[in-house]
């Protein structure tokens, strides 16, 4: 049985994200308090959500960050995982007796060993046997793929469940892809995102200097996120997704990563019940290990607006009730405390 290539090294097209794993692991993993030093204290006309405490407002500033943040990795990791199948295509009809018994049929099927362990079934349909078996994405074709246990990026994400993608085009510097996620399951550590719907991704790369800089426009319409972070279950629904993820690598290690865009998160995560709108104008940058190192977002619904700002390891997180345009209540927080309040 061949080999899932290591996506760094075989995918020119596109990169390989960071997942939850460092993000999580870095803000705390769960069980510490999250409260904070309190800047000004809940006014008379403050909502349910913004009295309860920091804790609550740090809830649904760490939740609406992650569930984009846990979207965009997810959507391009599996993206580079199927066209990282590329590669093992090319040498399964490589194979004596492959490539024959392949012309036979309007599809292709294999079975791949992921790198660190586990399985990726590969089905490759449209174009032609040598598109199909080229070791590049082309538009036209399409992908099915199976993960079981599969363990990618050094082990430290596993894949299950299914994806469906059409490429709607390709060339040396992009691609255009439609994707239909069914119980996509990413997991890392102790960590887990389920994601279920439609996500259209469109990358680009440049390269100058040695350093290769990989952005992954993403749109979707609506996706189920079904998460297990710091040992709590939830369902969020993100829908009106428009998304852009980009990192910068220095031959094939990433540097940094950026995550801007708006959308939608609506659930109960942490006994809070959101229904926000998040918007991430200016780009909220990650480290290598993908914690938060610099930018701001703000979550906002019907009854107050939720801004952050992180900086040299501190949060941030400003309430305004009644969406009146003046700040009602400020914290300040560490990492650790802002990222156990997740999920």
């Amino acid at each position: 049985m061949h080999r899932l290539s290591p996506f760094c090294a075989t995918l020119p097209r596109q990169s390989v994200a960071p997942l939850l794993l460092a993000l999580l692991s870095a803000c705390g993993g769960g069980g510490s308090s999250s409260e904070g030093t309190a800047t000004s204290q809940s006014s008379s006309s403050a909502t349910q959500r913004t009295t309860m405490s920091a804790t609550s407002a740090s809830s649904t500033s760490s939740t609406t960050l992650l569930s984009g943040h846990a979207t965009a990795s997810a959507v391009d990791s599996v993206y580079n995982a199927v066209a990282g199948a590329q590669g093992g295509a090319h040498a399964y009809a490589a194979t004596a007796g492959h490539r024959s018994a392949l012309a036979a049929s309007d599809s292709t099927s294999f079975t791949l060993n992921c790198d660190q362990g586990g399985t990726a079934t590969i089905t490759i349909s449209g174009g032609t046997l040598d598109t199909r078996l080229n070791g590049q994405l082309d538009a036209g074709e399409r992908y099915q793929a199976v993960f079981s246990a599969c363990k990618v990026q050094g082990g430290a994400v596993q894949l299950d469940g299914t994806v469906a993608m059409d490429v709607q085009s390709a060339d040396t510097t992009g691609t255009a892809v439609q994707m239909s996620f069914t119980s996509l399951k990413a997991t890392t550590g102790g960590n887990s995102t389920t994601l279920d719907g439609d996500a259209r991704l469109q990358g680009t790369k440049t390269t100058s200097n040695g350093s290769t800089t990989t952005t992954a426009e993403i749109k979707a319409t609506k996706l189920t996120l079904v998460t297990a972070w710091n040992s709590r279950a939830a369902t969020l629904v993100l829908s009106d997704a428009d998304l852009s993820w980009s990192t910068t690598w220095s031959g094939s290690v990433p540097t940094t990563s950026s995550l801007s865009g708006r959308y939608t998160v609506s659930g109960t995560v942490n006994d809070v019940t959101l229904s926000d709108t998040v918007a991430i104008s200016g780009g909220v940058e990650f480290n290598s290990d993908g914690t938060p190192s610099s930018g701001s977002w703000t979550s906002k619904d019907s009854k107050a607006t939720v801004k952050t700002s992180v900086s040299s390891n501190q949060v941030t997180i400003d309430v305004d009730d009644g969406n009146d345009g003046t700040t009602d209540h400020s914290w300040t927080l560490t990492l650790p405390q802002w990222g156990s309040s997740a999920g």
